[in-house]
């Protein structure tokens, strides 16, 4: 399920019934980790999450790897309790397979392969 961002209060406990596991993306930008912040709060306030019948997992997406916010982003969700799953380039690749139709991983591997191994870790949490 692809939650809207905007869902909060008794909403987030209709959605946490209906998932076991919960991929929050969050954007390396100063607003994306005050409102990651907001929202963690709530879901932790969850029954479901509070006892632990759904886990949580983060993953850093459109990631420019030398800038200095996804350095900030980086130490930010490392002091989480919440897993740092990995996260997922800017690249054009996405761009490339959507217009396509195609999936990332069906890309040729010369051309997707740096993002392409950033998606293994989240895949090994997920147990895929």
């Amino acid at each position: 399920m692809d939650a809207p961002a905007g869902v909060h209060g008794k909403a987030i406990n209709k959605m946490l019934l209906r998932v076991d596991t919960l991929v929050l993306p969050v954007l390396p930008s100063p607003i994306d980790m005050r409102a990651c912040n907001r929202y963690l709060s709530e879901l932790l306030a969850s029954g479901r999450v509070s006892k632990y019948q759904t886990r949580i997992g983060i993953v850093a997406n459109r990631v420019k790897e030398q800038t200095r916010v996804y350095h900030e982003l980086e130490a930010y969700l490392g002091h989480l309790k919440i897993p740092f799953i990995t996260h997922l380039r800017e690249s054009q690749n996405y761009i490339r397979s959507a217009e396509k139709g195609l999936a990332i991983f069906e890309l040729a591997p010369s051309q997707a392969y740096k993002d392409v191994i950033l998606w293994d870790p989240l895949l090994e949490w997920l147990k895929i």
